[in-house]
């Protein structure tokens, strides 16, 4: 992890492995414009930690939802 003007940075392999997934899988979802917003600084491409765990929260999802819209009122 790398800090710069109080901000932490990760590179992509931190980030794929922080997200379980591949390199190329990171790169392959920018392409498509997919995937977690990123800085790139010439050849390097960097993730800032909060708007990746944001990004990450966004896709939170409920799994008790649909449970809790069919249960009878009462």
């Amino acid at each position: 992890m790398h800090q710069l003007l109080d901000e932490q940075f990760l590179t992509e392999a931190e980030t794929a492995a922080l997200l379980g997934v591949e390199v190329v899988t990171l790169r392959s979802n920018a392409s498509r414009r997919k995937g977690p917003p990123r800085t790139k600084c010439g050849n390097k491409i960097l993730y800032r930690q909060a708007p990746l765990l944001a990004w990450l929260k966004s896709r939170e999802i409920d799994v008790e939802a649909p449970r809790r819209q069919l249960a009878p009122a009462g």
